[in-house]
């Protein structure tokens, strides 16, 4: 295969099978960005193998392309589902590395994030993310209390002289993001409750509250443009979907109080704009398949999922 698995390995005594998942949704222009970048810089020491999940996007918006490894078509569960779903699928890899397709990072700086997570005890390990953006940035603390608003860090802020390989934070980015298997298994995966947003979050505080070490790099940097997978969406439509997993995650971690208020500071601190969001929250999404994935037909370069199992409650 051109530009398959073993035109990505250079051999060594040591090396780490790497599973790369992409979710996309109508990011086709992204995700060709995306795969070029990931293979920039040449082969790895380490198997890579990059899999894509398109998850419901319209026809031809992921074509066969030989440097994907695996392609697997789904209906739009949410992303957490999505990456759950090509683990499911038999990904296998001591690193599972979930890459947004508008984030820019190489084959190589994933490598090197793998020998610093392994080298400094590390089991969900991201890089620093470009802060040119608001997409970017890896949090100090969870979002409780409510009013208490969380604390974005960046290596740039650090000189290279002085600052640590890693830094423990409670949560990182989710646009590029590495998890050990084992730490992946031990945790059950993303919770597919959560559609877009704070899937990631949930899964930090999860692996925190299970003994494993969270932290980014400021060594390796890489960047996100942000939004790829919801352009042509409303504005309200984002807005009601990071409310939604910002409830969902306050009800499942603080409780019902904390939730309350946490809704009535955003209530007050966004006035009548708030208004539609909180409307829409009424509606709820479908849940996605169950961890893990139900036995699917693998035997292709490119598969369909299953329907997912029930409605969300």
């Amino acid at each position: 295969m051109a530009n398959g698995l073993g035109d990505r390995v250079h051999h060594r005594s040591k090396t780490h099978r790497l599973g790369v998942v992409i979710v996309t949704h109508n990011s086709r222009e992204a995700l060709e960005g995306c795969l070029n970048h990931l293979l920039s810089a040449g082969p790895t020491h380490s198997p890579a193998s990059i899999w894509v999940v398109d998850s419901g996007s319209d026809a031809e918006q992921v074509p066969a392309d030989q440097r994907i490894d695996r392609i697997i078509r789904a209906a739009n569960y949410g992303y957490g589902s999505s990456v759950n779903i090509a683990v499911g699928a038999g990904l296998e890899s001591d690193w599972l590395i979930v890459v947004n397709p508008d984030a820019m990072v190489t084959l190589q700086q994933i490598e090197e994030l793998v020998e610093i997570a392994e080298a400094e005890g590390a089991d969900i390990i991201a890089p620093s993310l470009d802060q040119s953006s608001e997409h970017g940035g890896h949090f100090t603390s969870t979002p409780h209390p409510p009013w208490a608003r969380r604390t974005s860090v960046s290596g740039s802020e650090l000189g290279r002289d002085d600052r640590p390989r890693t830094i423990g934070v409670a949560s990182v980015h989710g646009s590029v993001m590495l998890i050990s298997q084992e730490a992946f298994r031990i945790l059950g995966g993303f919770d597919e409750r959560f559609f877009l947003y704070f899937e990631e979050i949930d899964l930090c505080v999860r692996a925190s509250q299970n003994g494993l070490r969270v932290a980014y790099s400021p060594d390796v940097e890489a960047a996100h443009a942000g939004g790829a997978s919801s352009e042509g969406v409303t504005r309200i439509w984002r807005r009601t979907e990071m409310m939604r997993g910002k409830v969902r995650f306050f009800r499942k971690h603080f409780g019902r109080t904390p939730t309350a208020l946490m809704m009535v500071d955003e209530f007050f601190r966004h006035g009548k704009d708030a208004i539609p969001v909180f409307t829409q929250l009424r509606h709820k999404p479908r849940r996605g398949l169950a961890f893990p994935a139900r036995p699917i037909d693998t035997s292709g370069h490119t598969q369909t999922c299953a329907e997912p199992r029930g409605e969300d409650t």
